[in-house]
């Protein structure tokens, strides 16, 4: 009697198609998309039938369910049909608005780096966010990054060692100003960078950092947090404030450093959808050689929104997580996290 096997791993290729035809079938956007297909390990079908069983309410999003798509941000530009058409929801002029990603490309880690790196670039030009942030950026990759993606303004926060690097899509984003602030007690030599541009018509304050790392750093790591917090308090208030990155932050440290009521943890105000949470997922991702029995999965990466004070609010939309698939030639993931995607829709203040 012949064995069992199991079915091979799709490709990227596969991956993206099946990606496609989902957001083809029900007009949500890609994050949304990708949530279901890899609740259902892939299987449309069953995806399809989850998402249309799921409530229709957008606030009721911790177990992944869409947003009504002529409301989902900048539906035009993201949403493609499996036929090379314009969708459906291309009729419809765009809600303002814009994505972001944030992903720790760990560039410290040299096997395999020129494929992951390329890798991370193929994702990020499928995903066509506006404003990127990345950490543990290297010299080399930072080349590379800056010449796949030469579309985007590249601000690296250092040439030296590892660093962090905000990139700024040119057709959409117009950059003002940026500057880096060095965490003085730091050991790992870790930096807040902060970035101001324009983007859908309002202010923004981008800031993003690599936190310091390991549990002996617990404690400079919540001052860096502290002081992090302190500098979006202190941003102007005609500017939305976005701070993001990896923060290498457990949840018992955010209790400790507190967070104020006028900065929100994104993920959260996006219903915390549990398959969005762990970012750095060593039960998922092998890339580390871990020998230990016990496999953490932790939300390392975060993303934390302020409100502007005068300007029209931003609405964070959908929430997912990218680089969870493996690359066909090494077999590795792109990085040892999966990288955060965040759709934000710019909606008129209360009256």
């Amino acid at each position: 009697m012949a064995s069992l096997k199991e079915n091979p791993p799709l490709s990227e290729k596969e991956h993206e198609e099946l990606r496609l035809s989902f957001t083809a079938v029900t007009g949500a956007q890609p994050t949304v998309a990708l949530r279901y297909l890899q609740q259902k390990n892939w299987n449309i079908e069953e995806a399809l039938n989850s998402f249309y069983d799921a409530p229709s309410s957008p606030s009721n999003t911790q177990d992944g369910s869409h947003s009504n798509s002529s409301q989902s941000v900048n539906s035009s530009r993201h949403s493609t049909s499996t036929s090379g058409t314009t969708a459906a929801t291309d009729s419809l002029p765009p809600s303002p608005g814009f994505r972001l990603i944030t992903w720790n490309i760990d560039g410290l880690d040299p096997r395999n780096i020129k494929e992951r790196t390329l890798a991370a670039c193929t994702i990020l030009k499928q995903y066509k966010p506006d404003i990127v942030y990345l950490q543990e950026v290297i010299f080399p990759t930072f080349l590379m990054i800056s010449s796949e993606l030469d579309n985007y303004k590249a601000i690296p926060a250092t040439g030296d060692g590892y660093f962090t690097l905000i990139l700024l899509r040119k057709s959409t984003v117009t950059y003002l100003s940026s500057k880096v602030e060095a965490f003085e007690e730091s050991e790992m030599t870790r930096a807040l960078q902060k970035a101001e541009c324009k983007c859908a018509g309002i202010d923004l304050c981008l800031m993003t950092s690599h936190l310091e790392s390991t549990a002996d750093g617990k404690e400079e790591r919540c001052n860096q947090f502290s002081r992090s917090l302190y500098r979006m308090k202190t941003a102007t208030g005609e500017q939305t404030v976005l701070f993001g990155g990896d923060t290498n932050l457990r949840d018992k440290e955010v209790t400790k450093v507190g967070l104020p009521s006028y900065i929100r943890d994104v993920w959260e105000m996006c219903g915390s959808p549990e398959v969005a949470k762990f970012t750095w997922d060593l039960t998922k991702n092998n890339n580390l050689n871990w020998s230990f029995p016990n496999r953490p999965k932790l939300r390392f990466d975060r993303l934390y929104l302020r409100h502007a004070k005068t300007s029209p609010r931003v609405v964070p939309q959908d929430f997912g997580l990218i680089g969870t698939e493996r690359l066909e030639g090494c077999g590795r993931f792109p990085s040892d996290h999966w990288g955060i995607v965040c759709d934000f829709k710019v909606t008129p203040l209360p009256t």
